[in-house]
This record gives C-alpha cells, structure tokens and sequence, in this order.
C-alpha cells in the first residue's frame, strides 16, 4: 500500500510591518469615519424633527395635561449644586404657576432607597411653590427613553410638556414622536460649565442620541412597564 499523505499547503508570509500598520490605521480611520458620519447625521434628523416642538418661556408653550419633569441628581460628583438640577426645576415650577398643565410627573432613577430623584424635585419643586398634590413620582424612569413611554403607558398622559436641556429635549422628543405622543418642549436654562465638562457632556450626549436610535429601529428595546420597578 502506498503511503497517502496530505498536500502541504503552504501559508501565505505575514505582511510586512509597514503593511500591518497601514491596515490597522486604515480600519481605525474608517471606523471613525462611519462613527461620525452617524453621528452628524442622527443630530442633523433629531434637529430637524423636534426643534419646532421647542419653547423657551413657560407662556409660550401650548397647554396640555402634565409635564413630564426629567430627572437628574441634584448634587455634582463633587458635592456642589447642581445647575442642571436647579433650572429644571425652575422651569417645572414656572410651568404649573402659569396654569399651563395640570400637574408634574416627576420621572427619574430611584432603584435605591438612598438615592431618589423624584423624591429631590419633589422636595425642590415644593420650595418653589408647587403644592404636593400637584405631583406624581415615577422612580423607574431610569433612562429617557423609559420616562418618555411610561408617561403614556403607564401614566396614560396624552398631551404633555417635556421638561429639560435644550440638547437634552432633542431626544425625548424625538421618542415622544417615535411613539406617536403630542409633546412639545420647554427648554430649561444650560448651565455654563468648564471646558472639560462640556467635551463630557457632549461625548456623552452624542452617544446617546445613537443610542436612541439603536434602540428605536435596531434593539426595538422597550421600556419597563410596570408601574414600580
């Protein structure tokens, strides 16, 4: 019997060094590329699709049944107030002293029972002079997605203001529309911050704003619907 052995097939060499360093650039370049070319063009469509929903004075703004306040913490990392915090309240409070709605659903993260952020607009929006039965806490808003829908779904809010940040208000009503919910916008002041935080803001905001839509047309990623988490 004759010995079968298998053709050797030889390995093509490795690329030179040169060579693997200008693909890997190559890659990196074109990844960067797509990443922001995504990302000017989700800002352009949010942009577009939500800026006339926007207003800046609480008279302006047209009547509906509840504003949905979104919520942050309002306390920096390093102890101080923060701003962000503080004008949305503002703005909330300004909101239902003109008659405008009917009453705040205070959306924002309280999975721990040290940390509860509807429980601190709550607290902030009573200093300003808005009565507490004027006021329901959702503390499963943990992203703004999730406030967004479970004000409809779970709330049963048809019609409302979105309180927040100009950059902030893109997206919520943006999920608002996606969702076929009539909101507008009051937009709450911006804060002037370092130059470091505002290259974090934006990173962070720019990443959102495709996460939105990931989520949206990608993921399909609903919300939880139950009315407490």
């Amino acid at each position: 019997m004759h010995n079968l052995r298998k053709p050797i097939t030889a390995k093509p060499p490795p690329l030179p060094v040169k060579k693997r360093r200008l693909a890997s650039v190559t890659r990196l370049v074109f990844i960067g590329l797509f990443g922001l070319g995504l990302l000017v063009g989700t800002t352009a469509w949010l942009t577009r699709s939500t800026s006339k929903l926007m207003y800046e004075t609480p008279e302006a703004v047209p009547e509906a049944e509840a504003a949905l306040v979104l919520g942050t913490s309002n306390r920096t990392r390093s102890g101080g107030v923060n701003l962000y915090f503080k004008y949305r309240m503002d703005a909330a409070a300004a909101l239902y002293l003109t008659g405008k709605v009917r009453y705040l659903l205070l959306s924002g993260d309280h999975r721990k029972d040290n940390y509860n952020e509807p429980g601190m607009m709550r607290k902030a929006l009573r200093e300003r002079g808005v009565p507490n039965r004027a006021m329901k806490e959702d503390g499963a808003g943990l992203r703004t997605l999730d406030s967004v829908v479970r004000a409809q779904k779970v709330f049963g809010i048809e019609k409302m203001v979105i309180v927040s940040q100009r950059q902030h208000l893109f997206r919520a009503l943006y999920i608002a529309k996606h969702e076929k919910i009539m909101a507008y916008g009051l937009v709450a002041q911006t804060p002037t911050v370092t130059r470091p935080t505002w290259i974090r803001q934006t990173a962070r905001e720019a990443l959102a704003r495709i996460r939105v839509f990931l989520d949206l047309y990608l993921w399909r990623e609903k919300p939880n619907l139950n009315r407490n988490l």
